[in-house]
């Protein structure tokens, strides 16, 4: 869906507090071996109140008595804030809490980097899931249960592959699936962005995404078995995701954000097979998925499912729209353009959505971006053999990722020895000096540019059918 979008850059101006400490302590790990993961994880405690009154900078603690300080880069409010006017009193900040809503009632991010990390902090209905990742160390922020948060150190080895490296066919065959009805509240509706938050005249092509998530992804996020209801939880972590892939856009240059999203819990007859590339094809032509996503205008859908296992053995899959047919099995109808609305589908498992980055990975196919241009076998393993080649014959040569080992690898890229930051290729976009992409072959930020006008037109949102909530069918 296209339209303009008017976003401030809160780099310095106002009168915003000018520092905050973000973790105000850090706890002993737990004597239990951590998961495949993680290499340890500390409970710790957060200055919330700091963070809401949007400072320009951050020190951040880590468990290894290192520290960083990171300046804001961008502010982006959705609820309980007030934009500074031309009637308020000198010093007033650009924005800040309105006063008397409750920290469970801000929704906001905050982001920030320096030269050895990237910040990308998300605030729903006061819940934080926070993700810095840096050029050695990645670290992920996480609430419990219990209402605490954990600080994750992430080990990138320990996830499964993302995407699929095997050649097997598909069963192309639809499976029955009865329509569901679609009751109040149903379907939640968020606008990523705060339209009248002005201050640039740059024009985005803004992208909508419907996203669906299992009972199990539920569950497995923090929610209560057997109550579908329960969704804090899932809704915070797929708030946190797609804010994840606008930091990656908004870093690499790009003029393209995901803008509005809806959630939904899929509660139909799809079940997931253990096949990734049968289940990522019968989701998107599964009845019930097609129709809501016609009935709210998406543009992209995602399925978030469980934790890896038997029946979702990796990270996520997804179509590819700058391979011929979208796939190295050819999809029959699948192309790139026009030709790829009916395949801009794919399928994230919930754990691996922030902390690996899998939710903004798997998008970044859909919008036409490859993995770095390796083909296996050779080292460093990369895109099925052919895979370049075709891509580059199909007239998107740009449309690689960056890698530099041991020093920088953009969000495509798939080898863990050199931990990712959070930008698609872009040879005009530099960290730590390096070029984060190169011209001609390693450039995700213009194919994706390119490729989006396009998909803002796969459906036309319709924004009345939220007036009065959804009728029963």
């Amino acid at each position: 869906m296209k339209k303009y979008l008017l976003l401030l850059m809160l780099v310095g101006g106002g009168t915003a507090n000018s520092q905050t400490t973000l973790i105000t302590n850090i706890e002993p790990p737990a004597p239990v071996s951590p998961a495949p993961t993680a290499y340890q994880v500390n409970q710790i405690s957060l200055d919330l109140d700091g963070l809401k009154q949007v400072p320009e900078s951050l020190t951040i603690d880590f468990p290894d008595t290192t520290s960083t300080v990171v300046p804001i880069s961008n502010f982006i409010p959705r609820n309980g804030f007030t934009v500074r006017t031309d009637n308020d009193p000198p010093g007033t900040p650009p924005v800040y809490p309105t006063p008397g809503v409750p920290n469970e009632e801000l929704d906001y991010l905050w982001m920030g980097s320096n030269d050895d990390y990237d910040v990308m902090l998300s605030v729903t209905k006061g819940q934080l899931t926070g993700l810095i990742t840096g050029n050695v160390k990645r670290y992920g922020i996480q609430r419990t249960q219990a209402q605490t948060y954990n600080m994750i150190d992430v080990r990138l080895e320990g996830y499964p592959p993302q995407d699929i490296v095997d050649t097997e066919s598909i069963n192309v065959a639809g499976q029955p699936v009865e329509n569901q009805i679609v009751l109040n509240n149903d379907i939640n509706e968020y606008v990523m962005f705060n339209e009248d938050y002005t201050g640039s005249t740059t024009p985005y092509t803004l992208i909508d995404i419907l996203v669906f998530y299992t009972d199990q992804a539920r569950i497995d996020a923090g929610g209560a078995p057997g109550d579908i209801y329960d969704t804090e939880d899932i809704e915070a972590l797929v708030l946190a995701s797609v804010d994840h892939t606008n930091v990656a856009l908004i870093n690499s240059q790009t003029n393209t954000r995901v803008y509005h999203l809806y959630t939904v819990n899929l509660l139909s007859g799809f079940a997931l097979t253990g096949d990734l590339r049968d289940d990522r094809y019968q989701f998107s032509i599964d009845p019930y998925v097609r129709y809501i996503r016609n009935l709210v205008g998406a543009d992209v859908v995602t399925l978030m499912v469980e934790n890896p296992s038997i029946n979702f053995d990796a990270c996520g899959v997804a179509f590819v729209q700058t391979y011929p047919e979208c796939d190295n099995i050819p999809q029959p109808g699948c192309d790139d353009g026009e030709d790829f609305e009916d395949f801009a589908f794919n399928l994230v498992s919930q754990h691996c959505a922030v902390l690996d980055d899998t939710f903004t990975h798997e998008l970044g196919h859909l919008f036409g971006g490859n993995h770095v241009a390796l083909e296996f076998p050779n080292p460093g393993y990369q895109l099925p053999p052919g895979w370049v080649s075709a891509v580059t014959n199909n007239s998107y040569p740009e449309a690689f990722a960056e890698l530099v080992d041991n020093t920088f690898a953009s969000i495509m890229s798939i080898d863990f020895d050199t931990p990712r930051r959070l930008y698609f290729s872009n040879p005009n976009v530099t960290v730590n000096g390096v070029p984060t992409g190169e011209l001609n072959t390693k450039y995700n930020a213009k194919i994706i540019d390119d490729l989006s006008p396009t998909m803002s037109g796969f459906r036309h949102r319709m924004d009345f059918i939220f007036g009065n909530g959804f009728e029963s069918l």
